[in-house]
């Protein structure tokens, strides 16, 4: 048996830290992991937890190294999958400018650039 060490001796003295932040509740973080397609993390960035998520992704997508057997680690995927939150315009175009085929699921039906074909729809009183 080692020499036991309390809890409260454990922590640091100082409250907060580098990751966490104030909530409405409390004190929280956020941690974003990047894995490959088994389950190996290649990335990771902890946050506060006030920031939306979406916020989050570029500075999560830059930490990704993808090891290889020969000379230095990969910091572009060939893909990215994300969920609904992280879907917008703008990260997808981010990423296509690294050369990453981002894949997300689309949150809503976007706008079209131009007006549709055919005859157009009336509405209201006639």
């Amino acid at each position: 048996m080692g020499i036991s060490v309390a809890g409260r001796q454990r922590r640091s003295s100082t409250t907060g830290g580098d990751g966490g932040g104030n909530t409405t509740v409390g004190k929280g973080a956020t941690v974003l992991v990047v894995d490959d397609g088994t389950g190996v993390p290649i990335g990771l960035h902890v946050a506060s937890a006030q920031p939306h998520e979406r916020t989050l992704v570029p500075p999560t997508v830059r930490t990704i190294r993808v090891p290889r057997n020969r000379g230095r680690p990969r910091t572009r995927p060939n893909d990215v999958v994300a969920d609904t939150a992280d879907d917008r315009a703008a990260l997808r175009s981010a990423l296509r400018r690294c050369g990453i085929t981002p894949t997300m699921p689309a949150r809503e039906r976007r706008n079209r650039q131009r007006p549709k074909r055919g005859r157009p729809l009336r509405t209201g009183a006639r």
